[in-house]
């Protein structure tokens, strides 16, 4: 897909996850209580596959991944939807594991987690400017205290003084 999406999991990818977006470098998994952030090595890919019509044999068979979690702790969600839905829909029909295709798997702008923590919700949407974004919304009775994030597998996460978040990863 051209435009940014959420993409619906209809059992294509591990059940743990609900949607995935692809973005620069990797891909983003949104589960029910967490985002995955999977990212691999950019020229371990270019050089993978024979791509751009070099059919040599390379050495470096080997693409480095790293991943890491944002956890929404103590988070219970009681539902998630995707909301804006896109005008087209993706078929994934790879390998003989028939169990494993999924037709019509929807396309989204915006995943809607209601009751993220009590009187909470978050939405996760791409902008104008194709950037992704995620607000909480808090309604009456609901307590920005009550939101709480763990980020699992990074080396270093740090708040910089523009405000900005540094996470930083091997």
């Amino acid at each position: 897909p051209a435009q940014p999406s959420f993409i619906e999991n209809k059992g294509q990818w591990n059940k743990l996850a609900l949607y995935k977006m692809d973005i620069p470098g990797g891909a983003l998994f949104l589960e029910k209580d967490a985002f995955t952030y999977n990212f691999f090595k950019e020229e371990d890919v270019k050089h993978s596959h024979a791509h751009h019509g070099d059919a040599t044999n390379h050495d470096n068979k080997i693409t480095h991944f790293h991943a890491y979690k944002l956890e929404f702790t103590n988070s219970n969600p009681t539902r998630i939807t995707g909301s804006q839905k896109c005008s087209d829909y993706c078929n994934y029909f790879l390998g003989n594991d028939k169990s494993r295709w999924a037709s019509k798997a929807e396309r989204y702008k915006s995943v809607y987690y209601e009751n993220m923590y009590p009187s909470i919700d978050l939405k996760i949407y791409i902008t104008e400017q194709n950037q992704l974004k995620y607000d909480f919304i808090i309604h009456p009775g609901g307590a920005p205290e009550y939101i709480r994030m763990a980020y699992k597998g990074t080396d270093n996460v740090k708040l910089l003084s523009n405000g900005n978040l540094e996470i930083t990863t091997s």
